[in-house]
């Protein structure tokens, strides 16, 4: 069902049993319903990202990428997300949760309000940045995603990017960013998604740090720094060093970013309180009882 109105409706009168991820907009009215239980179970919660396609102008240069890291507000942006349930809500996200073994507060400071928009427009002037058009695909068929594009797009503007948002369906822009082509032949610059699950947690299942070029995920990042960490946090002898690893991965992701962390959530899920034994983590349906 891919509106949330009618998902709601279609769990309160009890044509389904359990919805995965409610829009968090509607949790307070899916709370009120005594027959429902709302939690919950995935603590690795959404990571937001604003992807850069590191192929393309202006976002082949790190300076830029800073520049645009440095205007976003976490707080700000993820209360236009979850604001209707802002205990949901964790700012000074860095590469990883707050408060899980790997997660570090090196450099979070930047991702603080309030923001010298001025400011931030001669830095990415000085930083090289010439007015050229920055493509962003922004899905409008997942709300949270739509929200996040919304306020951080929003912001691009008076630092002085010159934004073409284009508006789409989740599937095109999946289909849209595996493009490697120039913005003129079907490129693009930005697009912004979540990170969930074991990759918010820890470095080895953490698509989004890879920095591999060619094979790294879709913006292609190349950091052979970044990769060096990685490989030395496979091989740390305990978690003190791990730990040490990912505050110095942490380090070099604000001067060489990939994405901008736009804050976090936690994800709620919405079910029936006749259903028992639900697991924690992402849905598990083996050994879920009705009752």
């Amino acid at each position: 069902m891919q509106d949330p109105s009618t998902a709601a409706a279609a769990l309160a009168q009890g044509e389904v049993d359990w919805w995965e991820n409610p829009t968090i907009d509607l949790v307070p009215q899916l709370k009120r319903n005594k027959g429902l239980v709302i939690t919950v179970k995935d603590r690795t919660g959404e990571i937001g990202c604003l992807r850069f396609n590191q192929l393309l102008p202006p976002f082949d240069n790190p300076a830029i990428r800073r520049a645009v890291l440095s205007a976003m507000d976490q707080k700000e942006i993820m209360t236009a997300v979850a604001g209707a349930e802002p205990t949901l809500i964790k700012t000074d996200v860095g590469l990883f949760v707050p408060g899980t073994p790997m997660a570090s507060d090196v450099g979070v400071g930047i991702t603080r309000g309030p923001k010298d928009l001025d400011k931030i427009k001669k830095d990415l002037a000085a930083a090289g940045y010439k007015g050229e058009r920055v493509v962003v695909l922004a899905a409008s068929t997942i709300p949270v995603i739509f929200a996040e594009a919304q306020v951080a797009t929003d912001v691009l503007q008076p630092i002085g990017m010159n934004i073409d948002l284009q508006v789409m369906e989740w599937g095109s822009v999946v289909a849209r960013r595996a493009s490697r082509e120039p913005i003129d032949k079907g490129g693009w610059n930005i697009f912004y998604t979540y990170l969930g699950g074991m990759g918010n947690i820890s470095p080895g299942p953490d698509i989004a740090i890879r920095a591999s070029g060619a094979d790294a995920w879709f913006g292609w990042p190349k950091d052979p720094k970044m990769e060096t960490l990685r490989e030395a946090w496979f091989d740390a002898p305990d978690l003190e060093a791990q730990q040490i690893i990912c505050r110095q991965m942490q380090e070099e992701f604000w001067q060489n970013p990939s994405y901008v962390p736009l804050g976090m959530y936690d994800q709620p899920t919405a079910f029936h309180s006749y259903l028992e034994d639900i697991r924690d983590g992402w849905p598990q349906f083996y050994g879920v009882r009705r009752v």
